[in-house]
């Protein structure tokens, strides 16, 4: 019998507008409905995600940027596996001079050496993906997307603060200094890499990921790993395919997604989550 359904957010959950169909939503609340549980599994951050259930009316816990973090729906933090800051500067050390942005998930909210540059570099990235920029800054602002709460200068000054960091992220700029940015930062094992768009690079504790923080969360909770479907699209969601015997790939997932998943349903634009939870409740 299924008790939890833990399920990523952009790619899989939302459709190309960054919402949840409607169809999606009546599925969560039918399958909660049943006492199933639902959760979120996301590389996102609390403000971003509850902005998007809010106007559903949906309530649920969160497994928040790459599982560096779950907060209950009030944002309670319930599990935290922030970064070594040596190894916050190890990246920040890789990224100078570099032409990427990067950004960092932090308890305070995020942070990024250059402001505007970050803003600018989102919206060209997104545009690349047929998106207009009205669009783009609409997504922005319902979604908290690039909401800072500061610019970091001094890397030295910055880390004497002892900030918590869950996770730092790469986007834009040069496809090939963020492949050799991706090389550099893959000799450090304790470093675990993904991505969730295209181009970008997610960086965490090699502890913090989807599949591995779910696993303690179930634990925690008393429930088994086969009482569990897992749904994703992108490579932040290969710990959760690798772990969990109920793996569902939606049909635009990468390729490694689908091979490493135990099945393969339809596509985010086809309500393929409504479709996988209208199956389950009719188990």
């Amino acid at each position: 019998m299924i008790k939890l359904v833990a399920c990523d957010l952009d790619g899989t959950l939302l459709d190309g507008t960054h919402s949840i169909p409607k169809e999606n939503a009546e599925a969560i609340k039918q399958l909660q409905e049943k006492g199933i549980t639902f959760m979120s599994a996301t590389g996102r951050t609390y403000d971003s995600v509850v902005s998007i259930f809010e106007p559903h009316g949906i309530t649920c816990n969160h497994l928040l940027v790459n599982g560096a973090m779950i907060a209950d729906e009030k944002g309670n933090v319930l599990f935290e596996n922030p970064m070594k800051l040596e190894n916050v500067r190890v990246v920040m050390e890789i990224m100078q001079g570099q032409d990427l942005c990067y950004n960092m998930y932090t308890k305070e909210g995020t942070c990024t050496p250059d402001i505007e540059k970050a803003k600018r570099e989102f919206i060209e990235h997104m545009k690349q993906h047929g998106l207009e920029e009205t669009e783009i800054i609409d997504v922005m602002e319902r979604n908290a997307f690039c909401k800072y709460e500061r610019e970091i200068k001094d890397i030295d000054a910055y880390l004497s603060e002892k900030p918590v960091i869950y996770k730092m992220e790469t986007f834009g700029g040069n496809v090939e200094v963020a492949r050799k940015v991706k090389k550099q930062l893959s000799e450090h094992k304790e470093l675990a890499l993904s991505d969730s768009i295209s181009e970008n690079i997610e960086i965490t504790e090699v502890s913090a990921q989807k599949g591995t923080t779910l696993m303690q969360y179930i634990k925690r909770i008393g429930i088994k790993p086969e009482e569990v479907v897992v749904i994703g699209d992108s490579m932040n969601d290969l710990s959760m395919m690798q772990l969990f015997p109920h793996s569902i790939a939606v049909g635009n997932a990468t390729q490694a997604i689908k091979d490493a998943a135990s099945y393969v349903t339809k596509t985010n634009d086809e309500y393929a989550v409504a479709y996988i939870i209208e199956t389950i409740c009719k188990a």
